[in-house]
């Protein structure tokens, strides 16, 4: 725990987590406004209810005697709310009490019977300090509709004045917003004849807040971002890529009333983040391709964006006291698993995004020696597509340089082969291409001749523009579909690759997938990568080195196979061909993790290339 940013971390907790001893492990940690006290979660019963939590003293680092059980399951929440700015279980104004709900109508109690998280009705309680679970004060019933209930969350207000319920209709997988989601807001004016916040701000057994529903039409997906006074800023979502901010007036909501804060038809890219604060400043962020924006406006004068100076790399979090006007978040790229950076919003114009480091936490000096172009290739029908290339500073364009391509439908940092960038440039001193492969329709369909002239333009424009050749090309794949794509571009053009790499194919080259039907089949069957290998008419010619890493799936099976069959007695194919299977129904030896397992496939990998490729490596004296 950090008081501020300049103190030192001090440890408060420690629990030597093992799978032994699963009581101690963490699930949910819940700090009050002012940092003296923390809510954590040890406990997580899925079949009777949800997390229970004790409250630890950060300054005794003793645990006080509360203890509230049954809360509802954070767990499912967190699939819910993607921004992350409800929980089941917050801090009063006065830091003095919680507000929670809980699938139990009786607080401190476990449910015998086996509760359906997502099909149950969640009460509301407030909790007071000091007090029995039993003493609990109940507030209301969180859902509008009891028969089909959501899951829901609280926040409280900015002024402490009103704690706000969303109720969410299911789960929003993938962020993908259909017409039958939804979302319904409801407050509690926690002390109505209070103009703004104060610590009087808490229920009492004599004095019940009224559940006050706000917005409940199922045609939109309403997130509450914050409020100054009884101006509450509503985001209302239709589509991912779509929408619109509004300022709601408590004593005036009807939809005739609401005051547009921000009206986009499209915001170029994916809505990570919205929120208000500081109360004073909206912050929004959005993710295209694997780059973030962050954009911050002041309440009142909206039309004037600031645009904060990023690095590359896409924002997976975010922290910030709403009373504080300091702002934490934090980038994740290809060459790091996270930077965290702060910045002071009352002074944008002075200062810049600082980087943030932990005592004993370094950064990968590498990172600091590349270059980062963004660019864009011409593919099918004259539309541009994003490609991003990473070289060493000083790499020359002459066409000579070891380049490996990863082709992906949608690029993220997280993707297993990203692990690769680093390493292989440290190894080759090479390049480094990410392009968006646009399949034109569903990934599950077959190749089409528009995605595979995609990935060819994607390859002439390194080579045009001489970042490489062909016989220093290395492309890689491991996203879903993408790699009958590209087993089918090989075999229509062999001499187009130096090496290929294909990372868990599991069902992309079975051609069931692609329809039962005899039409289906026989279309497929014209194009499938299994069926037309063949060794090139141009004695000349030869297929690329090919290298599979691969969970054991029959159908890739079936293509090594293939490749064997039809090329591996041939004098004319001299570029190795290697297939390592991991068998997920084999147990791995005890002795090796999964990161030493992973480890040795890329050694493999990398020495794989060296040796097909002749690529040269350097060693760190050599750089």
């Amino acid at each position: 725990m950090k008081k501020d940013l300049k103190s030192k971390p001090v440890v408060i907790l420690s629990t030597n987590w093992t799978e032994n001893s699963k009581d101690l492990r963490i699930y949910d940690v819940v700090p009050s406004h002012n940092g003296d006290i923390v809510a954590v979660s040890f406990e997580c019963n899925y079949d009777h209810g949800g997390n229970s939590y004790k409250f630890l003293n950060t300054k005794t680092k003793e645990f006080h005697a509360d203890v509230i059980v049954n809360v509802t399951n954070v767990y499912w929440l967190r699939l819910f709310d993607h921004f992350h700015t409800s929980n089941p279980l917050v801090w009063g104004n006065d830091n003095s009490g919680v507000y929670y709900m809980s699938h139990s109508m009786k607080p401190g109690t476990i449910n015998k019977e086996k509760v359906e998280t997502l099909k149950n009705i969640s009460y509301i309680f407030y909790h007071q300090m000091g007090t029995n679970q039993s003493q609990d004060i109940f507030l209301g019933v969180a859902n509008i509709n009891k028969e089909a209930p959501g899951i829901s969350g609280l926040v409280l207000s900015d002024n402490g004045k009103y704690l706000i319920v969303t109720e969410y209709s299911e789960i929003e997988q993938n962020r993908h917003i259909q017409q039958d989601r939804w979302t319904i807001i409801q407050y509690f004016d926690l002390c109505p004849t209070a103009k703004s916040g104060d610590s009087s701000c808490k229920p009492t057994a004599e004095s019940t807040p009224k559940l006050i529903p706000l917005l409940t039409d199922k045609n939109h997906i309403y997130k509450f971002l914050g409020n100054k006074e009884k101006n509450f800023y509503i985001l209302v979502q239709d589509h991912i890529f779509s929408y619109d901010i509004f300022e709601v007036n408590l004593a005036k909501p009807e939809e005739k009333n609401w005051v547009t804060v921000i009206s986009q038809s499209s915001t170029g890219g994916i809505l990570t983040f919205a929120h208000i604060v500081h109360s004073k400043y909206l912050v929004t962020s959005h993710k295209s391709m694997v780059d973030s924006t962050l954009e911050v406006r002041k309440i009142g004068d909206i039309g004037n964006v600031k645009q904060i100076p990023l690095e590359h790399g896409v924002i997976t979090g975010f922290s910030t006291n709403k009373k504080d006007s300091t702002f934490i978040f934090n980038i994740h790229s290809f060459f790091s698993v996270g930077a965290t950076y702060t910045i002071n919003l009352c002074k944008l114009d002075k200062t810049a995004p600082k980087h943030f480091q932990l005592p004993g936490h370094t950064d990968d000096p590498f990172r600091t020696k590349l270059v980062t172009e963004r660019k864009e290739y011409e593919g099918a029908e004259g539309k541009m597509h994003p490609i991003l290339v990473f070289y060493p500073k000083g790499t020359k364009k002459d066409g000579n340089t070891p380049t490996i391509l990863f082709i992906s439908t949608n690029p993220s940092p997280y993707d297993k082969t990203a692990q690769l960038f680093v390493p292989f440039m440290e190894t080759f001193y090479g390049a480094v291409a990410l392009a968006t492969i646009p399949t034109h329709g569903s990934s599950a369909n077959p190749p089409t001749e528009m995605t595979l002239q995609n990935l060819d333009s994607a390859i002439n424009y390194l080579i045009e523009n001489k970042y490489t050749r062909s016989t220093q090309l290395t492309v890689a794949t491991g996203a879903s579909g993408l790699s009958a794509l590209l087993a089918t571009s090989i075999n229509q053009n062999p001499k187009k690759y130096g090496a290929v790499i294909f990372v868990h194919t599991e069902r992309d080259l079975d051609s069931t997938r692609f329809g039962n039907d005899k039409a289906s089949i026989e279309h497929y069957l014209k194009i499938s990568p299994i069926h037309n290998v063949n060794l090139p008419t141009d004695t000349k010619v030869q297929y690329p080195a090919i290298f599979i890493a691969d969970n054991g799936h029959s159908n890739t099976m079936k293509y090594v196979a293939e490749l064997q069959y039809k090329l591996g007695s041939s004098t004319q194919q001299t570029n190795p061909i290697l297939a390592m299977f991991h068998m997920p129904n084999i147990p791995m030896d005890p002795s090796i993790s999964m990161e030493e397992l992973e480890a040795q496939q890329f050694s493999d990998m990398f020495s794989f290339l060296a040796l097909s490729l002749r690529y040269k490596v350097y060693t760190d004296e050599a750089k």
